[in-house]
């Protein structure tokens, strides 16, 4: 799986997290969150650590640092490349395939039916099956 891909599927994960699913679902998706979440941590610490590398610390309207920093104009180049290299990396995760069908006949036995958006249908749809 390219790291892309999962670090574009962050939020998704977390609102699919936050269903109740079928018990089975729940374990294998809570196992590969836990994996998934390592990888998107590294992603967007090393993200940080190359902004403030490239980047310069911004000032409020009286001049004084604040705690925000933005790559400089004569980065942004590099910045954009290490990041879409990074993005593009292959990464070994073990992904759980969860059956739309299972999740479909688990929710006609709910009182409160999962809420899952066609959004994030299309972008977890290398998780959904």
């Amino acid at each position: 799986m390219k790291l892309g891909i999962l670090v574009n599927s962050k939020e998704a994960l977390t609102r699919l997290s936050k269903q109740n699913l079928p018990i089975e679902t729940s374990w294998e998706l809570s196992k590969f969150l836990k994996e998934a979440l390592v990888e998107i941590s590294s992603f967007e610490s090393l993200r940080n650590n190359k902004i403030i590398c490239y980047g310069e610390i911004l000032k409020d309207e009286k001049g004084n640092d604040t705690d925000q920093t933005r790559v400089k104009k004569e980065n942004e180049e590099i910045y954009k490349q290490e990041i879409i290299e990074l993005l593009d990396k292959d990464i070994k995760i073990e992904i759980p395939l969860i059956e739309m069908k299972d999740i479909i006949e688990y929710n006609k036995k709910l009182e409160k039916k999962i809420d899952i958006q066609v959004e994030d249908l299309l972008v977890l749809s290398w998780l959904l099956k």
